[in-house]
């Protein structure tokens, strides 16, 4: 969308640590029907996360010299910016930033959707993936391209080999914490929690 409307597509990893001066830095380099992808924006720091909503609700940012912020001069933002943030746990999101957005759910990935992604990142990245390790390695990846990427190197660098089997892609999953259910500790921490409650409802 960014190519077709004549901007630039620009993705800032959300982390604790990126600053404020970090941010600024990124927005000033803005130009009209630029796109702004904020990955896990959840993650940012509060203050960050602040400016944010300060700058969208004003359609500018403070200057900066590198180090630190001059709300003197402030910079606008140029017309026709997008700002995309994406999370999987929006509640951690003040309203007065949340409320800025116009909220889109989109739901986890399906295992076919997900077998397809993996071929295709295992054949970027030169392996040879069987039909079977790939199915294997949808269904644990929890409807989630990040994890199924995340999964299939892990499990890639462990087996040392080009071609990765569904016994090679078992093995790396247990090495890995998952059981012969597909359940990751967490999902037996939850269940045993559940187990030692008693009679709880959800």
């Amino acid at each position: 969308i960014s190519r077709e409307t004549g901007g630039q597509l620009r993705s800032v990893v959300g982390a604790p640590d990126l600053t404020r001066v970090h941010l600024v830095d990124e927005l000033a380099e803005t130009r009209p029907n630029d796109f702004v992808l904020l990955e896990d924006i959840h993650r940012l720091s509060a203050p960050v996360l602040a400016l944010l909503a300060e700058a969208i609700a004003q359609g500018q940012v403070p200057s900066s010299d590198g180090q630190r912020l001059d709300r003197s001069r402030p910079f606008p933002l140029p017309d026709l910016l997008t700002i995309i943030g994406t999370t999987n746990v929006p509640g951690k999101l003040a309203s007065s930033l949340s409320s800025r957005f116009l909220t889109l759910s989109i739901a986890p990935y399906s295992n076919v959707e997900l077998k397809a992604i993996v071929v295709s990142i295992a054949r970027q990245q030169g392996r040879d993936v069987t039909p079977q390790a790939a199915r294997a390695l949808a269904a644990a990846a929890e409807g989630s391209p990040r994890q199924a990427s995340v999964l299939l190197e892990t499990i890639a660098l462990a087996a040392g080999q080009p071609r990765i089997t569904e016994a090679v892609v078992r093995e790396g999953l247990e090495r890995a914490g998952m059981d012969t259910l597909g359940f990751w500790p967490r999902h037996r921490s939850y269940l045993r929690a559940l187990l030692d409650a008693g009679d709880v409802g959800l």
